[in-house]
């Protein structure tokens, strides 16, 4: 017979003097943010490209064999020469890191993959390039569907139907000890090689992709060799595990199918049942192009997959490295420079930046930014208090039972270890999922911000939480806001002094439009950086905030009926809750209305500020929707009681009332912030007032 390759064409406060120890950071910010990533990517992409070189094939020579006895089903343990896969792992003889993980054994398979996540039987190549569906931790130099001839063995693997002999099939691994590659580095490698192997070994010759034919057969001539080589990282790169793998392709022939076979790289998804990413080495060798080899779903068409003989896949790295170093601040991931020596990277002044701050906010605001919550990357490292460890799971925290919820998986976020200095005790044992992720949100970056103005001895692990003397408890909004039209410029102030490190994160309800945020400028005491999604405002401060100081102005349009609602306000990682006020004068504090027709409301205060040296009086309004009790008191940011106003009956209506500035002894108060409180039928309204000298 001539000898044929058939193909296809289916393409299928102290004082902290932040301008000293700031302005310098802050300069290189903006040309910092030029070069983040706007679109997150999955954990291959941001590890591997991959690339065509020149390299003959060499035949493996020594190795161990894997005896065909050894490819087995899954389930009956039994000899599996058509789909097996090995009993055990084979071990590599090194680590390497594979989308954030890191690794020192793989299984091998008939089918051309190989696996470092473990045994899987399937013969369908398709799955490669199907985000829910396939083997996973996947390199794949020719993944079809394949079979192992032994004809010593089997009698039926001595000739096919037409009478022609089976070529023995030899698959064999070898490790082999750190030599200078081909890129000059000195390192150790291991590879396994399918030699003489079956492929695509079922098929009519006359109607080759056509999987109903009823002449499809066993194809003896259809068989071919290649490699996969997986090379450690490069040693002098110390943080680093990342190496490189290549896909080497030998002889076929003389009768072979090629068409249908996958060949490229796969992850694994984050959480269960979600989705994995792919590189596709067919695509790229067809096109150039390693975006689209990121998506495209196309299948082999020839021989070699990589274009012509003597040229092979090779799938680089960066060399940066995810460092162990859970909660270190470096969400931006700079501490894995190769240039900074090993025995100084540890100091993490060299590499945590306020580009790190502005990566975290820009997370949390829903922004596409490159920040993967998996071991060892951008979450890992940015969570500096230890408090963001999260796992999503198909069965509830307890294992009491299914966590799908209206057909979604559901997130568990567990705060553990519980202020522990240990970073590194073992998981729970209610842990359903082997993929922890890991987050860090505003208040992380204003431990950050805090760490930067030397006001912070150390990072990572803070010693319990570190929340430095912290009275303020909550936000204020609608305050002082300034309405033009349907346009609302709202300062976000807080309801008592904070000093240190600050978190808060706004989300608007639909209706309410977030238009821009802005925060004030940085002077000796406190600094503030806000960053806007479609939905979400993300703020971190350090320093010292008093009550009234503006920790960030937002800038919204309120709803068809005036409404500014932010569904739900986090505070230092405190769940607040609903805020809502209205451009016509309501507003909403957790859900108790205060202003609106009929409701207890306090209002109109003036003057204000108001001078106690002057003798002012500061006068203000009240409206009381019921007859009853009406009792109105003064209280200072801490939450102490300093004066009663008035406590008696009234009918309901709108009043007015006085307060010289003096506490219940008759004594002047401090110059400061303090709040009038009205109190009546279990409702209250508060208004704010200053007091100056």
């Amino acid at each position: 017979m001539t000898d044929t390759v058939y193909k296809n064409n289916n393409q299928r406060r102290d004082n902290m003097n932040f301008k000293r120890t700031l302005f310098g950071l802050l300069g290189g910010v903006v040309l910092m943010l030029v070069a983040l990533v706007t679109k997150s990517e999955a954990q291959i992409w941001m590890e591997f490209t991959v690339n065509i070189e020149n390299r003959i094939y060499q035949p493996l020579v020594g190795g161990q064999a894997i005896p065909r006895s050894n490819f087995v089903d899954l389930s009956s343990n039994s000899v599996n020469p058509d789909d097996g896969v090995t009993r055990t792992a084979i071990p590599l003889g090194f680590e390497i890191e594979y989308d954030g993980q890191r690794f020192d054994r793989i299984f091998v398979s008939i089918n051309g993959f190989c696996s470092f996540d473990g045994r899987y039987i399937v013969n369908d190549p398709f799955t490669l390039f199907t985000p829910t569906n396939g083997p996973n931790l996947t390199l794949a130099p020719f993944f079809g569907d394949h079979y192992y001839r032994a004809p010593g063995i089997d009698t039926r693997d001595v000739q096919d139907l037409q009478g022609r002999p089976f070529s023995a099939t030899t698959i064999r691994w070898r490790q082999n000890a750190a030599t200078s590659d081909p890129k000059g580095l000195n390192r150790r490698s291991f590879v396994v090689e399918w030699e003489d192997l079956n492929i695509n070994y079922h098929f009519d010759p006359d109607d080759v992709d056509n999987p109903f034919s009823p002449n499809r057969q066993a194809q003896a001539p259809s068989i071919g060799s290649f490699q996969v080589w997986i090379f450690e990282a490069d040693p002098n790169n110390i943080p680093s595990k990342k190496g490189t793998i290549e896909f080497h392709y030998g002889t076929v022939g003389p009768v072979v199918k090629l068409s249908g076979a996958s060949v490229g790289i796969e992850d694994e998804p984050a959480v269960p049942n979600g989705r994995t990413t792919w590189i596709n080495a067919v695509t790229f060798a067809q096109t150039g192009d390693q975006v689209l080899a990121r998506t495209d779903r196309r299948y082999t068409n020839d021989w070699p997959p990589s274009g012509l003989p003597g040229r092979i896949f090779v799938f680089d790295t960066d060399s940066s490295a995810g460092v162990p170093g859970w909660g270190d601040g470096d969400a931006t991931l700079t501490q894995i420079d190769p240039s900074v020596p090993p025995n100084v990277r540890a100091d993490q002044r060299l590499f945590v930046t306020m580009a790190d701050v502005i990566r975290i906010l820009r997370h949390q605001a829903r922004q596409n930014v490159d920040f993967s919550t998996a071991v060892n990357r951008h979450g890992y490292h940015g969570d500096v208090n230890h408090n963001g460890r999260f796992y999503w799971s198909t069965s509830n925290y307890n294992n009491t039972g299914d966590s799908i919820l209206l057909g979604q998986v559901q997130q568990y976020k567990v705060f553990w270890p519980i202020k522990h200095t240990n970073e590194n005790l073992p998981f729970p044992n209610d842990n359903t999922f082997n993929g922890f992720l890991f987050d860090a949100d505003e208040f992380d970056a204003g431990l950050i911000m805090e760490y930067l103005a030397a006001k912070l001895p150390v990072l990572p692990w803070l010693f319990g939480k570190v929340v430095p003397s912290m009275a303020a408890s909550d936000v204020v909004l609608g305050e002082n806001a300034i309405v033009t039209g349907k346009r609302v410029k709202i300062p976000v102030t807080l309801n008592g002094y904070n000093s240190g490190p600050l978190g808060i994160k706004l989300r608007v309800a639909e209706g309410t439009k977030i238009l821009e945020v802005y925060t004030p400028e940085m002077n000796d005491h406190r600094q503030s950086l806000a960053v806007a999604g479609e939905s979400v405002v993300s703020i971190a401060g350090a320093g010292q905030f008093e009550p009234g100081d503006v920790v960030a102005t937002i800038v919204v349009e309120a709803n068809g009926n005036g409404d500014v609602v932010f569904e739900n306000v986090v505070f230092n990682e405190k769940e607040i809750g609903l805020k809502k006020f209205n451009i016509h004068g309501t507003a909403n504090i957790h859900g108790t209305a205060v202003g609106t027709t009929g409701d207890l409301t306090i209002s109109n205060p003036f003057p204000n500020p108001m001078n106690v040296n002057a003798n002012a009086t500061i006068t203000f309004d009240y409206r009381v929707p019921t007859d009853g009790q009406v009792q109105i008191r003064v209280f200072d940011m801490l939450g102490k009681e300093i004066a009663t106003i008035l406590d008696t009956e009234l009918r309901s209506g709108t009043y007015s009332a006085e307060w010289n500035g003096r506490d219940a002894s008759g004594a002047q108060v401090n110059a400061g912030v303090y709040m009038l409180r009205v109190e009546a039928a279990g409702r209250s309204g508060v208004t704010r007032v200053q007091v100056v000298r």
